[in-house]
């Protein structure tokens, strides 16, 4: 039996909030990998084997990671990010693309208005292609210009099934 997801998630969160979360993480007999961000405070992950936990990326001061994917083969991450807003007030986030260990950050869809963001990024089961969040719908990219899909108002979170 599968332990649902939500059952999973919070053994995690309770684990990571003990005093020693990597004993507890690796009592649980998991393996791979979670990759998470903190808002303002980068990308981790924790080693769901040992337990470590390590940040990838440190954010520049005023930056913030909104959300992120990895890629079914594991290589790659694509990341939800908004860059300083230096005196502005409206929140505007990129599509980057990253190695897996959080390296080699490179944008693939960039703003280009004030309330412009691409969010919730998820790759499709064959890595070709990943589904989003932007401007009220729901898109699909291969790297090029985003194809709408349909229109999700009130979007949240987003994930990619084969069937």
């Amino acid at each position: 039996m599968k332990l649902p997801a939500f059952m999973l998630a919070g053994c995690l969160a309770l684990a990571a909030c003990s005093s020693s979360a990597g004993e507890s993480i690796a009592g649980l007999g998991l393996s791979g990998r979670l990759v998470y961000t903190q808002g303002q405070e980068g990308l981790w992950q924790i080693d769901l084997k040992s337990g470590e936990i390590q940040q990838l990326w440190r954010l520049p001061e005023g930056g913030q990671l909104t959300g992120v994917a990895v890629s079914p083969d594991g290589l790659d991450l694509a990341l939800s990010y908004a860059p300083p807003r230096g005196d502005s007030p409206f929140l505007r986030s990129d599509l980057y693309l990253a190695d897996g260990d959080g390296s080699n950050l490179a944008p693939l869809l960039e703003h280009r208005g004030l309330y412009e963001t691409f969010d919730y990024p998820t790759w499709s089961p064959d890595g070709q292609r990943m589904a989003l969040m932007h401007l009220g719908g729901l898109f699909v990219t291969t790297g090029g210009e985003p194809v709408f899909l349909t229109e999700t108002p009130n979007h949240g979170g987003l994930d990619w099934s084969e069937d």
